[in-house]
């Protein structure tokens, strides 16, 4: 069994789109992104929709989307986006 990675800042799908390797990144079975991260964040700057549209999702569950809102209040100075993958890779 593999390990789960989740991209966690938008920056490196620009990076590995540069390189020319977003899309073997994208095909591997153990690469994934927050929804919310794919929905709010990833655009047609970031790399072409064709990848996009083929990057595999990680749902935050109801409790962790709660929990990621307390955290958001307590620290003002991270961001939603990185709490929430915070959580998603520890849970």
């Amino acid at each position: 069994m593999s390990e789960t990675i989740i991209l966690t800042d938008t920056n490196i799908i620009t990076d590995l789109d540069t390189a020319g390797i977003l899309e073997k990144y994208v095909d591997l079975d153990n690469t994934f992104m927050s929804d919310m991260v794919k929905r709010d964040e990833v655009n047609k700057k970031t790399c072409n929709l064709y990848l996009i549209n083929k990057m595999k999702v990680i749902l935050a569950s109801d409790n962790q989307i709660y929990e990621m809102s307390s955290l958001t209040v307590l620290e003002k100075n991270i961001s939603s986006y990185d709490i929430i993958n915070f959580i998603l890779a520890r849970d």
